[in-house]
């Protein structure tokens, strides 16, 4: 089959993650791949090194100027003509419309798009009312001319029938290859190096994901003092870049946790460095199925995480805690002190292997 892929941003983040891998599985399969986008970044070279088209679209970006998002479409719509795709392949908010510029062309190419996370439909989203009765209805419209809609969670999957944003979806869980880890000893260092402390005697939490309102990172720095009333020898270190990361610096600095709190910046190959943690925290307000979780459970570090998206469908109920529920979290954190262990649930639907056999299963429909 020849397939185009298109996702907003090919930089770091765990969508990008999955379709980097759903690109290089389906090619390894023999099917003809094309990945479109809008901002590109280093991962673009290791898809044409793998033998992957890529197309750079000029109008496709992270807004929600509808000039913008209308010549995106446009710009879509003659690309697909021209190359005569079997399967077209949405993967962020931000492509969707383009389904309507591909519904003009005619019944093929077959369209599909994964919902990676509810995002401002999320019930933890806050946003004015009328920007979310907006999306709502962005959402509505569009993911009506879809063929086949997939969700990533089962949790996503029941919401978004529950609130009517669709009438249909199935559920894909995010997979990935077996990944390389460095071990305890090599992660602590390499990261000891780049935030220059030395925390070998240190018990180590920590993060990866971007600096943003979603990974609600705030909700640690916050009451971190509460934390260290537990084990004054705790340090969190966070691994990723975004928009927030003068915010939390401030912040980190007014509580006096410069030497406790310390973000590391953006890392390639980051999961390679999880077991340097002893425990990976992860606060969010909102998730589909994060694929930073499913790191740290190939890992196989224990884990405490936000109730929130998919999360259970991952962990078991001692290392979820209530968002944003202070108690909660210093409740579940104390249980793991005393015996730090996650129990990880279907672990087996996580491989990259059910996750391209998934979608080929949409695609041959």
């Amino acid at each position: 089959m020849k397939i185009l892929l298109i996702i907003t941003t090919i930089e770091y983040g765990g969508a990008t993650n999955v379709i980097l891998n759903l690109a290089n599985g389906l090619k390894s399969r023999g099917h003809d791949i094309t990945v479109g986008f809008g901002i590109s970044s280093e991962h673009e070279k290791e898809l044409v090194e793998n033998g992957i088209t890529c197309k750079q679209f000029k109008w496709l970006s992270r807004t929600n100027n509808p000039l913008s998002n209308f010549l995106f479409a446009k710009e879509l719509r003659h690309f697909v003509l021209n190359e005569k795709f079997d399967i077209v392949h949405l993967h962020s908010s931000n492509t969707l419309i383009g389904a309507l510029a591909i519904k003009i062309i005619s019944k093929n190419p077959k369209l599909i798009f994964t919902m990676h996370g509810l995002s401002v439909l999320d019930n933890n989203y806050k946003i004015l009312p009328y920007l979310k009765f907006f999306y709502f209805y962005y959402f509505k419209l569009f993911l009506y001319l879809v063929d086949e809609i997939v969700f990533v969670s089962a949790a996503d999957l029941n919401l978004s029938l529950k609130k009517g944003i669709t009438h249909k979806g199935r559920i894909i869980y995010n997979g990935l290859p077996q990944l390389n880890f460095l071990n305890r000893d090599e992660a602590k260092n390499f990261l000891g190096k780049m935030i220059n402390f030395d925390f070998s005697s240190k018990l180590v939490f920590g993060s990866i994901g971007r600096l943003s309102y979603q990974k609600n990172f705030n909700f640690i720095i916050d009451n971190f003092k509460k934390i260290l009333a537990k084990r004054p020898d705790i340090i969190f270190i966070i691994i990723g870049e975004g928009d927030m990361r003068q915010e939390f610096e401030r912040q980190i600095v007014s509580l006096g946790l410069d030497q406790k709190v310390f973000l590391c910046g953006g890392v390639s190959n980051a999961s390679q460095y999880i077991k340097a943690f002893d425990l990976f925290i992860l606060p969010s307000r909102y998730e589909g199925l994060p694929v930073t979780l499913i790191e740290a459970m190939q890992a196989s570090v224990p884990c405490l995480v936000s109730q929130v998206g998919g999360n259970h469908e991952i962990v078991d109920a001692g290392s979820l805690y209530k968002l944003d529920d202070v108690d909660d979290f210093i409740a579940k954190l104390t249980a793991k002190l005393e015996n730090n262990s996650t129990t990880f649930i279907n672990s087996k639907c996580f491989s990259i292997e059910s996750m391209i056999d998934g979608y080929l299963n949409v695609y041959n429909k």
